[in-house]
């Protein structure tokens, strides 16, 4: 299939072959078909479904491939997690040429504008995805750090034009879609949280992962749409979320005991870090 422009849409599924929340998005969008793929695993049960209701846009890994490359930070992986999916939709962006691409999760539903109208931040609809993301290549090319940019999801804009992203002009995190640059790509690692984890990492040594608070997403409610990484993040795993992600970053994350229950904070220390010249050698 051909390109019709630099902006790949690689979109990771498992196991919703007829629920593409994210595939209808794009293409009410006015994003070509020929742009958009969706990211399956050679062990998704559903696999022959995807094939069936997208054709060539069906782009196959080999999961106990990416499971053996990947850390998945547990002794024994369950392979359930997007950790792999969306590192082999990075690798398959690279493979077709993309300069910029975008990976997403599969349910989003839709994304808003975010402006502030007499101090209150009103949303309305993006009508053109692809002209955000240009937009977004514009910023990105302003600064060979930024190696992925992010959009804020609803819970970030909690308290208006008082939530942090809004006041600060931006997160230190990017989740459920995002955009990337082939020079710079990202190595997503651990089977729990890889996205929280890929932006503590990178940018705690410079190679900044941002979300802008400009847009919105909006994805569906958790549990109402069936298959992918159902059950992963259930409240009976509390211990295994917070932990797995503390493995990865000691220095960053904190987990403390209130009122009986687990709670994490993750935003005391993963900014840039810049070392003054006096201690490089």
């Amino acid at each position: 299939m051909r390109k019709t422009n630099n902006i790949g849409y690689f979109i990771i599924s498992h196991g919703r072959p007829n629920e593409q929340l994210t595939y209808n998005l794009f293409i009410s969008s006015g994003i070509s078909s020929a742009d958009i793929f969706i990211v399956c695993d050679n062990l998704d049960e559903t696999l022959q479904e995807y094939i069936a209701n997208y054709k060539d846009n069906v782009l196959i890994f080999d999961k106990q491939k990416y499971m053996d490359l990947c850390d998945g930070g547990v002794q024994k992986p369950t392979g359930i997690h997007a950790v792999y999916a969306r590192n082999a939709a990075i690798h398959f962006a690279k493979t077709k040429g993309y300069q910029y691409f975008v990976v997403a999760d599969d349910d989003i539903k839709s994304l808003h504008h975010r402006v502030n109208e007499d101090e209150k931040l009103k949303a309305y609809p993006v009508k053109n995805i692809n002209d955000c993301f240009l937009s977004c290549i514009d910023f990105m090319n302003t600064n060979t750090h930024l190696s992925c940019i992010g959009f804020g999801t609803n819970n970030t804009f909690i308290g208006g034009t008082n939530a942090a992203i809004y006041k600060r002009g931006f997160d230190y995190m990017a989740v459920n879609i995002a955009l990337y640059r082939a020079e710079t790509p990202i190595q997503y690692a651990s089977e729990c949280q890889e996205d929280l984890i890929a932006s503590i990492l990178n940018n705690s040594v410079g190679n900044l992962v941002v979300s802008i608070p400009f847009i919105m997403v909006d994805a569906i409610v958790k549990g109402r749409n069936k298959g992918g990484n159902e059950g992963h993040y259930a409240e009976e795993n509390t211990y295994y979320r917070y932990f797995g992600t503390l493995i990865y970053a000691p220095a960053s994350i904190r987990i403390m005991s209130k009122s009986g229950e687990l709670v994490k904070n993750n935003k005391g220390n993963y900014y840039p870090m810049i070392l003054s010249c006096r201690w490089k050698k």
